[in-house]
């Protein structure tokens, strides 16, 4: 019988979008073979090979059921969103790192290991002590709240040399950036643009691309529409069931930082009309450069991290230039990536066992009868409380949350409207 045109088998290796097949052999029963011939149909394969090859890329991600699996409400607890922070893939977790380790230094204080993991770690529980004890109020991005919490550490930890700074401002005049270029000078620009460019090129070619990869698509959709995390999880609880819509976020980070980690021509330049909308970028890199930091840097460090509390894309930018940065850091540097490896193992070891003491001290305190009327200033109290001994120091209420100013003024323009 003639075999119509174009059923003849092509002679040599057969190949696909990742490269050359072999052979494999492995047994499996008629039955699943058909209904893998099936499924490929289904999800738009060539064959059973080509859905396996998908598979093996996480382009098709399998779905499974877990009777032990998660609800998407205890997925979303502080608790296990912290947790996830620090497993594979590391993905933001590496920014907040190089964050930390960036600004002691710009403030003149040298940590190793240990204390830069206690800084952190703090932090992490300031945001934990928040949500646990103001459920009423999500806490999201995340990443710049972590930033928010460590500065304030740094900040308390600094305080002599802030002072000392503020009074002779010779103390911090540098002539040469982090990197060792003439501040105000060609290089420095430059760098800044190779880092805004290169990151701004991988943000278009993902948000212009339509690829069946789960993961960049869920990354896709938080830089796309703003959504948080908490959305984008119910919205991926039944379509994706072997992965969280926090893991997907995850996955879609470490994937989306090959677009532009690896790329070798960064010569790729903004358009005039799109760089006048991301001015906080280009002031966040520069900010990134400082050597030393003075009490000017840090006002306005504070307000692109307030900035970034309220908007997902500015907690985006933060993150892949504090990403960007720490690659610089590290190249030819295996000091500093050992450091950062280290930081990470001790937040590891200790992080999830220091969590669960600190949430039994608080279920102790929080079993005790309370009126309904007094509840809510009671947890406010053990809140700045538990805050502040993390701190090191007292913690006014502008630091807990930045945003309560801006919560109160929108609150007090709704019930004008109102009549109230």
């Amino acid at each position: 019988m003639t075999k119509e045109p174009g059923h003849y088998r092509k002679p040599g290796r057969p190949k696909s979008a990742y490269g050359d097949k072999s052979s494999r052999s492995f047994y499996i029963t008629d039955e699943a073979n058909d209904a893998l011939k099936t499924l490929a149909k289904d999800f738009g394969a060539k064959s059973a090979s080509d859905l396996l090859e998908k598979i093996a890329h996480r382009d098709v991600v399998l779905q499974s059921v877990d009777v032990n699996r998660k609800s998407a409400k205890d997925e979303m607890t502080m608790q296990n969103r912290l947790h996830r922070l620090y497993q594979d893939p590391v993905a933001v977790f590496w920014s907040v790192l190089a964050f930390a380790d960036r600004v002691s230094s710009q403030l003149g204080i040298s940590l190793n290991e240990e204390e830069l993991s206690a800084v952190v770690m703090k932090a992490m529980l300031m945001l934990f002590y928040r949500d646990y004890l103001q459920p009423d109020i999500y806490i999201d991005p995340i990443a710049t709240w972590l930033r928010w919490y460590v500065l304030q550490i740094l900040k308390c930890q600094a305080k002599d040399i802030l002072k000392a700074r503020d009074a002779n401002p010779n103390l911090t005049y540098d002539l040469n950036d982090r990197f060792g270029n003439t501040i105000g000078g060609s290089a420095a620009e430059k760098q800044r643009k190779i880092c805004i460019s290169t990151i701004y090129s991988a943000r278009r070619k993902l948000v212009k691309s339509d690829s069946p990869n789960a993961a960049l698509n869920v990354l896709k959709l938080r830089i796309e529409t703003r959504l948080s995390l908490g959305q984008i999880h119910m919205l991926c609880q039944d379509r994706y069931l072997e992965y969280t819509g926090l893991e997907l976020v995850k996955y879609g980070l470490a994937k989306f930082r090959e677009l532009w980690l690896n790329v070798n021509d960064k010569s790729n330049k903004i358009p005039e009309q799109e760089k006048n909308k991301i001015p906080e970028a280009f002031l966040y890199a520069e900010l990134a450069q400082v050597k030393h930091f003075n009490v000017n840097n840090l006002e306005k460090l504070e307000a692109l991290l307030i900035g970034g509390l309220m908007y997902v894309d500015y907690d985006s930018w933060a993150n892949e230039i504090d990403y960007f940065f720490e690659c610089l850091e590290s190249k030819d540097n295996s000091a500093y990536r050992k450091k950062q490896e280290t930081i990470l193992f001790i937040i590891n070891r200790d992080f999830e066992n220091l969590l669960e003491k600190r949430k039994k001290e608080l279920d102790k305190i929080l079993f005790t009868r309370i009126s309904t009327k007094k509840g809510l200033n009671r947890l406010s109290a053990i809140l700045e409380q538990k805050v502040s001994e993390a701190l090191g120091s007292r913690i006014s209420p502008l630091d807990l949350n930045p945003l309560m100013p801006m919560r109160q003024i929108i609150d007090q323009e709704r019930k004008k409207k109102l009549g109230l």
